[in-house]
């Protein structure tokens, strides 16, 4: 019997675990092509951060040998991006020519990073963080190239900050916010955050935004939103990304912030489904790899023709920088929250309930041995309101079996309860 065709149209960490799952839940089934639009195979993104700094070498980043294509029979096509997809009529055509036809097809499609969109941002000198090909450019800048400029003070922009200071460039972040990571940390840790890069030789400023890149033929210098003219050789740009969809949209599927696909990954057309950063799963789009891990399962178990069917839930952000311990997870602000610091020793926890006294975001900074233990608490949604201050030190599970009691407000110096 000749297996159904399978064409996957991306080769990042998504398509990649996607094969791995079919290779655990169907082997076989499918005959499978993969394109990838980058030359390089398929790399582990997650690791191009401590590849800039010199923890990683190339090679480390890569998750497939050619053996293990070829042992399972995947064709694999690099550096031809889709540029016209047919779905009804089952093909797809590539950049280089390549007719690629299909039973099935998944948009695999990734994002692509944001973009300030202000004057001069086409200049020599002015990039992206995103891919291996940036991340290889960065980690060979000249000895001249001494100014560097980063834009964005999210996850991704506070590791570029970092992979560059380790190389001696003298950078700059700049952050729209007024402090770190505002969407997973609160002002306080935010704070630890911002003395700790300060002390790594990374300048930090807070409340500015970026007017216009100046510069002849390269860079030259940034116009900040308050006038102030900042003179650098190079500035990157780390602001987010956005799912990529116009495949999707020329191809006709229903598109909104990414592509739209239900609790099995299937998109609005029979046959064709998406995961990954390209997809909207309700009205949620994704940027961490745990979700899609779990996208990717359920994707081969419905490929496989099993039941399942797709379930978000938070999960944690780390900081992969070096000294820098912190674990976010859930919502970063309540009217209901327990806090404890240690500014001696850089500690500092935040514990957020919600009306039924259910944690519902944590953030620690400095000691995160706990985290694990918080987070089962907040995805199991049990009452704790009762341990009062107790709970930041640690989730007591006797207490937690217990029948809640009425406790009295702590009125220990450490601890306080807003």
């Amino acid at each position: 019997m000749t297996a159904e065709r399978l064409l996957i149209v991306g080769n990042g960490m998504a398509a990649d675990r996607l094969l791995d799952e079919l290779y655990h839940h169907c082997p076989g089934r499918y005959a499978i092509t993969l394109c990838g639009e980058e030359n390089s195979a398929a790399y582990n993104r997650i690791l191009l951060s401590p590849y800039l700094t010199g923890e990683y070498n190339e090679q480390d980043l890569f998750l497939k040998t050619h053996h293990w294509y070829r042992e399972r029979g995947i064709e694999v096509h690099l550096g031809g991006a889709v540029e016209q997809l047919k779905v009804e009529q089952g093909f797809a055509m590539t950049s280089d020519g390549r007719r690629h036809d299909f039973d099935r097809l998944v948009m695999a499609t990734g994002s692509l990073p944001l973009s300030l969109g202000v004057e001069g941002e086409q200049l020599p000198g002015v990039m992206a963080f995103r891919t291996l090909a940036d991340a290889r450019y960065l980690r060979q800048l000249p000895a001249a190239c001494r100014q560097v400029v980063v834009i964005g003070g999210g996850l991704l922009g506070i590791e570029a900050a970092y992979g560059l200071v380790q190389q001696g460039k003298q950078v700059t972040l700049l952050q729209r916010g007024q402090w770190l990571l505002n969407r997973q940390l609160d002002e306080v840790a935010g704070g630890y955050l911002q003395r700790h890069l300060q002390r790594l030789g990374i300048e930090v400023r807070l409340g500015v935004s970026t007017r216009r890149f100046i510069g002849a033929e390269h860079l030259e210098a940034l116009e900040l939103n308050d006038g102030e003219i900042l003179f650098a050789d190079l500035a990157v740009q780390a602001l987010g990304v956005t799912p990529r969809t116009e495949l999707a949209r020329q191809a006709g599927l229903q598109v909104d912030k990414g592509i739209l696909v239900n609790d099995q990954m299937a998109t609005s057309a029979s046959g064709v489904y998406a995961l990954g950063e390209c997809c909207q799963w309700q009205s949620q789009t994704f940027g961490l790899v745990a979700p899609i891990w779990d996208q990717a399962r359920v994707l081969a178990r419905a490929l496989a023709g099993e039941q399942d069917g797709y379930r978000y839930q938070d999960f944690a952000t780390r900081l992969k920088v070096s000294g820098i311990d912190l674990l976010a997870a859930g919502v970063t602000s309540s009217n209901s929250c327990l806090t404890y610091e240690d500014r001696e020793y850089g500690h500092y926890r935040r514990i957020n309930l919600d009306e039924q006294g259910r944690i519902s975001g944590i953030v620690l900074y400095g000691d995160v041995s706990a985290g694990n233990a918080f987070i089962d608490l907040m995805k199991q949604q049990k009452q704790v309101s009762h341990l009062g201050s107790d709970l930041l030190f640690g989730p007591q599970t006797t207490a937690l079996e217990a029948e809640p009691e009425a406790v009295e407000d702590a009125n220990e110096p450490v601890a306080t309860a807003a």
